[in-house]
């Protein structure tokens, strides 16, 4: 079925796959899918593309016979405007602000054949904000049936076809650990507001000492943040580096309370610690981490106490690994969906007409 569309797709469609941020990385392995079966696609992340703005307007004046299909993590309601509006200044440190437009006033200007939407976060997929805008979507792909069950009702066609981030590659470094312990920052918004870079590196020192690394989001204000922890002998990740790609070659990851990475863990089979800093979260959440530490002391207490013994333990928590169905993922995008003949002979009648 997929190997007779795809020529078919090369030739008729561009395909525009839009993210708010880098960090949101679940559309990098469906991006390098199509673009290696030589479909036209284009990249839009939000917050790092200054083009954003002059990208999706040369979507609008395409040639007419070229039908868009949107692949999307982003939220809906989400561009420059609404964003500076709810973000206080601490919070944005060095960040230049450039423009960019949501999802809907994208769909809006594109009109696009079919919306391909899937959520970036495993714990909390679906924002309430996004609920309204589901029944746009051609088809929502999740990680899990589970998952998809929260959205039952928004869209007529979910697709479980597991977490785009976790390849047969990825499944691979599980096997051979690079790191001893990474901390996976999270919250860094509220990292911000509380301290000084300076003064944060001094209240995770312990850390520093206990020979934990250090990985940051990758956002576009953590340098100072990260040149802070190396004055005091830390070491940082490069933030460019893909988290879930660390987490699983790192043989006691920490991972901060409430993160996405630890429904990755999960899926991946990888125990955890869970860390409730900076957001003392001491409610009850779901996972089994192997420890949970409520402050930096414990957590260093923690680390100790692993020792050997976090191997053999390791061993017995972890499960097969369930990796992205590929075929189910291009069956869906490369299909011919409703519409798309009648909207393309529309639009080069009236091109026809105008000439």
């Amino acid at each position: 079925m997929v190997e007779g569309l795809i020529d078919k797709r090369r030739n008729d469609t561009m395909f525009l796959f839009k993210s708010n941020s880098g960090s949101e990385d679940v559309l990098d392995h469906p991006h390098d899918l199509l673009r290696n079966l030589g479909m036209r696609t284009m990249r839009i992340v939000d917050l790092d593309d200054k083009l954003s703005l002059s990208k999706t307007y040369l979507l609008v004046d395409r040639d007419p016979s070229t039908g868009v299909r949107i692949i999307s993590s982003a939220h809906f309601l989400m561009s420059s405007a609404t964003m500076v509006a709810k973000l206080r200044p601490a919070e944005w440190v060095g960040y230049e602000a450039h423009q960019f437009i949501s999802l809907a006033d994208t769909m809006r200007l594109l009109k696009p054949e079919a919306l391909f939407w899937m959520p970036h976060d495993i714990l909390d997929p679906f924002a309430r904000e996004d609920m309204p805008f589901l029944s746009l979507a051609e088809c929502i792909f999740v990680p899990t049936p589970e998952v998809g069950d929260r959205a039952r009702g928004c869209c007529r066609n979910i697709k479980a076809v597991g977490w785009p981030r976790i390849t047969s590659t990825l499944a691979k470094l599980v096997e051979s650990p690079t790191y001893r312990s990474v901390w996976f920052v999270s919250y860094f918004q509220t990292i911000q507001e509380r301290w000084q870079p300076e003064d944060f590196a001094a209240v995770v020192k312990p850390l520093i000492q206990a020979g934990i690394e250090f990985k940051f989001p990758a956002w576009t204000t953590t340098e100072r943040n990260e040149a802070a922890i190396r004055e005091e002998g830390g070491s940082c990740i490069d933030v460019n580096k893909t988290s879930l790609d660390i987490l699983a070659q790192t043989e006691i990851p920490i991972l901060t309370a409430g993160s996405g990475l630890e429904g990755e863990a999960s899926l991946l089979g990888k125990p955890f610690i869970r860390f409730h800093f900076p957001i003392h979260t001491f409610a009850r959440l779901p996972g089994s981490p192997l420890a949970e530490c409520g402050d930096i002391e414990s957590l260093v207490s923690a680390l100790r106490d692993a020792g050997s013994d976090w191997t053999n333990r390791a061993n017995r928590t972890n499960t097969a690994i369930s990796c992205f169905d590929e075929e189910a993922f291009l069956a869906e995008v490369l299909k011919d969906v409703r519409g798309e003949f009648t909207q393309r002979s529309k639009s080069t009648s009236m091109t026809t007409s105008a000439r």
